[in-house]
């Protein structure tokens, strides 16, 4: 999930101005009550329905998680007099947050801490840091009176640890003279008890799109809030009819209309128990969007277009382009717009590929010549530099590997692998040295029915096998021991089949029936692979079912 956070990170970097012009100060929906009701007034609404709920106090050391560019930290400050301490992922909003503050007229707190303002009696401080990780930024435990995250949760990987870290910051009752601290949640659920149909339909593409981790439902956020030591102060709002309005106000339409499966946009605040008195907890409050999670925004803003090439661009590396699947995942890359270079590394000049779609852009090929993928020239390494991805496709396949010195065989399917990643990610990383870097996402496309395990042996061709779950095994730990630099991926198809090439068809099936080997389509096997390296890594290893399952996916639903 690193590559995730990063380009979470970079989205904001990015776009957070963009969001400015579009949304204001607050990066939030609007609680709509009457007609007349502005967008401003609608998300100021939203912030005291919140403190109305939590019964937030005047004066409160408040932690504002996900603050973006600071609009609630400011409103906390400065109407009910709140000592704020904003954080984000995004070291851009953190400069954007401090600077609309002091030019609300708030006096520099300190001098020296650029990233400190205060208001009044209230205070706003602002911090670049990952809220996983926040009770590490915050050692001293039990310092806030309340915890507030609004639309921000959803972005975190791992929830519990969060619902963790927030029982170790928030305070504890002091002198039964008050009340443990608590945690106000406002964020994206989705409904209980869908169907894998509904799920593959309508949440999925929510998540792929606002680049989320799988979204949970109310009830899970309840667990995980009991489990850290949390307790329900007060029960879950639903109010997504009366946040839907929030749309109109900023240019927004729905990318999709069904309204198939609501996901619940929720306010969860669980107030903290730290384990003492186990009877109050903090406030909940859902909000519940009727199938609204990701937009096309209408040409009302001079940088859109601009946007839209910036927002996810990616370089992507593919080795050993003159291969089969290479080829179709190269054909296939040159129409996806985030991807703005494609660089095809391999032994000879690669031409570029029949069948191009009518959306197509050629001029992002760039073929890179390497003598031998165990040595990387300066000059190599210097046009692979700065990459976001890498696929991996250099092999030989079983049927060739028959007729070869194995030594060989070892040296492509294994070396090759091993000093192509270790070579890339060196470039990538610096490539990258003057900016925040996400980790290099390599994917390693392997086979069905390569074996990890050697005290195991396959009953069919076991030295390839093992030879090539050997070579996942070092590549996942290689990975282990550079994490932040890289995060892996193998993919494991099976026998590759494609429409109007009978004799492969014939083939698979044999090897089906004989060997038990599963196929796939070679479309939808580069489809799903380029789709896990724009969008994350759904998971370490990806069987063949699970390649056949996302290509179908994203063969069916429309763009990128």
């Amino acid at each position: 999930m690193a590559a995730l956070k990063g380009r979470i990170r970079h989205h904001y970097e990015l776009a957070s101005e963009y969001y400015f012009s579009l949304w204001g100060e607050h990066i939030h929906h609007g609680y709509f009550l009457t007609p007349s009701d502005t967008k401003e007034r609608a998300q100021l609404r939203l912030i005291e329905l919140l403190i109305d709920r939590s019964q937030l106090e005047s004066c409160s050391a408040v932690l504002d998680v996900g603050c973006g560019i600071g609009g609630t930290s400011r409103y906390l400050a400065r109407n009910h007099g709140c000592k704020v301490t904003g954080i984000t992922i995004s070291g851009k909003q953190v400069g954007m947050a401090t600077k609309l503050t002091c030019d609300a007229g708030i006096n520099t707190q300190n001098p020296t801490t650029t990233d400190s303002v205060e208001h009044g009696y209230g205070s706003a401080h602002f911090h670049e840091v990952d809220a996983e990780t926040m009770a590490d930024f915050f050692p001293e435990q039990g310092v806030f009176d309340c915890i507030w995250i609004s639309e921000a949760l959803s972005h975190l990987p791992d929830k519990p640890l969060f619902f963790r870290n927030a029982f170790k910051v928030l305070r504890p009752p002091h002198n039964d003279t008050k009340l443990p601290g608590k945690l106000v949640v406002a964020d994206w659920f989705k409904a209980e008890d869908l169907t894998e149909k509904q799920l593959e339909d309508d949440i999925r593409p929510i998540e792929d799109g606002m680049l989320l981790p799988p979204l949970c439902t109310q009830s899970e956020y309840q667990i995980y809030a009991k489990e850290a030591g949390l307790s329900i102060f007060c029960e879950p709002l639903d109010i997504s009819k009366d946040v839907a309005k929030t749309c109109e106000f900023c240019k927004i339409i729905p990318m999709w209309h069904k309204k198939s499966t609501p996901s619940r946009l929720g306010t969860v605040p669980s107030s903290a128990l730290p384990a003492r008195p186990p009877h109050l907890a903090a406030p909940t409050a859902s909000l519940v969007v009727d199938f609204l999670s990701w937009f096309v925004l209408e040409a009302n803003y001079d940088t859109q277009k601009d946007l839209h090439l910036y927002l996810s661009t990616m370089k992507l590396i593919v080795a050993g382009a003159s291969g089969y699947v290479a080829t179709e995942i190269i054909r296939q890359s040159l129409s996806i717009s985030k991807i703005t270079s494609v660089i095809a590394l391999a032994r000879a000049p690669v031409p570029v590929p029949s069948n191009l779609d009518p959306s197509a852009d050629a001029s992002k090929l760039h073929g890179v010549v390497i003598e031998s993928y165990n040595f990387y020239p300066d000059d190599v390494k210097a046009q692979l530099a700065g990459a976001d991805a890498c696929i991996w496709t250099v092999a030989i396949t079983p049927n060739k590997a028959w007729g070869m010195d194995f030594a060989e065989v070892r040296r492509v399917c294994h070396d090759y692998a091993l000093i192509g990643l270790e070579n890339i990610m060196a470039a990538q990383v610096q490539g990258r040295m003057d900016r925040s870097t996400e980790p290099l996402c390599f994917l390693y496309m392997s086979g069905a029915g390569a074996e990890r395990d050697p005290g195991q042996r396959p009953t069919f061709d076991a030295r390839y096998l093992l030879l090539r779950g050997e070579t996942e095994n070092r590549i996942l730990a290689f990975t282990a021991e550079n994490q932040g630099k890289v995060e892996a991926c193998v993919a494991k198809p099976g026998f590759i089949t494609e429409s109007g090439r009978y004799l492969r068809t014939f083939l698979a099936m044999i090897f089906y029936h004989v060997f038990s080997l599963p196929r796939i389509d070679l479309e939808e096997c580069a489809r799903a692979i380029l789709h896990q390296v724009l969008q994350g890594f759904s998971k370490e290893t990806l069987e063949n079912e699970d390649l056949i399952k996302i290509g179908r996916q994203k063969i069916n639903s429309e763009g990128w």
